[in-house]
């Protein structure tokens, strides 16, 4: 099973659980304020995605520099500073970039704009190349 599809459910619930109280707990949130959860993905969760039937689409959120360097093959290029959410609708993706910081930062984005759950690569690249997987160079 989808590891993103098999997290869902889990990540729906935990929001729902906290959904209405504030950082104390006792002070109600706005409405806007409650963002789809993000999933924390392996990097051998990811690269188990790349087998299925419809993989996901690999946005790496790096400068064209750090792409440069080694990507994960296939994977697209968006720099964080050049993010888009909007230019990703409809399309299944899982975020990365070096160490997690940045692709962490743009799912929020992601999911505030989808309203769903979006999944990044927990550790980037970095837990990627330590994990033995490839890594493309042009």
């Amino acid at each position: 099973m989808n590891p993103v599809i098999r997290l869902v459910p889990l990540c729906l619930l935990l929001a729902a659980c906290g959904e209405g109280q504030g950082a104390s707990g006792a002070e109600p949130i706005a409405e806007a304020q409650i963002v789809a959860p993000i999933v924390a993905l392996s990097a051998s969760e990811v690269a188990a995605m790349r087998e299925a039937t419809e993989p996901p689409i690999f946005i790496d959120v790096r400068t064209p520099e750090e792409y440069a360097e080694g990507h994960i093959p296939g994977a697209r290029l968006m720099p964080l500073a050049e993010f888009d959410p909007a230019a990703l609708d409809g399309e299944m993706v899982v975020l990365y970039c070096r160490s997690g910081r940045r692709s962490e930062e743009a799912a929020v984005r992601l999911a505030a704009h989808r309203g769903e759950t979006v999944a990044h690569m927990e550790g980037g690249i970095i837990a990627w190349e330590e994990a033995g997987l490839p890594v493309e160079t042009p």
